[in-house]
């Protein structure tokens, strides 16, 4: 299993290895908070049911992740985790992960990580104060695309529409759009984005 070089060996003889098929929830809103996860394969996101029924992504994990950490600062979850694609995840215990920051190689890692995972955040933030699908869309494959612009989305277009904010049906109109702005190329899980513009 791929763990960081940096968890200690003690840590890594307590973590606990988790199964998840979709659809499996890993915890719900209001469960006690003992942990975190760290996910070694597939994908788990954590979403929040709005007062209108519809539903927004907080955060999403893949394999390589932690997930769950900043739920350390409180006693009980406010969101719910749910499986999106078939994954492990390893359970640290509040217990173990300070033991573990004891050590100063795993404490400095462990935080840029979670510096990382911050920015990612932020990002994720700032897309949904955007009005325009479309530019929510935009900031979405400017932000997390890789250096040539390109975006390997592994899960479903409703997954996308979810990390979004928006209809699905939205998101195939604007996706339409943009590939006759010729501003995007899609292809099964990959969208290219052609055109690199400013989202305002």
């Amino acid at each position: 299993m791929n763990f960081p070089d940096y968890f200690t060996e003690e840590l890594l003889k307590k973590c606990q290895i988790i199964s998840l098929k979709k659809g499996d929830y890993l915890f719900y809103t209001n469960d006690k908070v003992k942990g975190f996860y760290y996910v070694l394969s597939g994908e788990i996101k954590a979403i929040r049911n709005m007062i209108k029924g519809n539903e927004v992504s907080m955060m999403r994990s893949q394999a390589g992740d932690f997930f769950g950490e900043s739920a350390l600062a409180i006693k009980h979850y406010i969101c719910d985790a749910i499986c999106t694609k078939q994954a492990e995840v390893a359970f640290i215990s509040s217990d173990n992960f300070k033991t573990a920051m004891t050590d100063n190689h795993f404490s400095m890692s462990f935080l840029l990580a979670i510096a990382k995972n911050a920015r990612r955040q932020c990002s994720r933030y700032e897309r949904l104060r955007l009005n325009k699908a479309k530019d929510r869309l935009k900031h979405f494959l400017i932000c997390e695309s890789n250096p040539d612009g390109l975006l390997i989305w592994q899960s479903s277009l409703l997954e996308l529409a979810n990390e979004l904010a928006i209809e699905p049906e939205t998101l195939y109109r604007v996706i339409a759009e943009l590939e006759k702005e010729g501003i995007i190329q899609r292809e099964k899980k990959q969208i290219q984005l052609l055109v690199n513009e400013e989202v305002v």
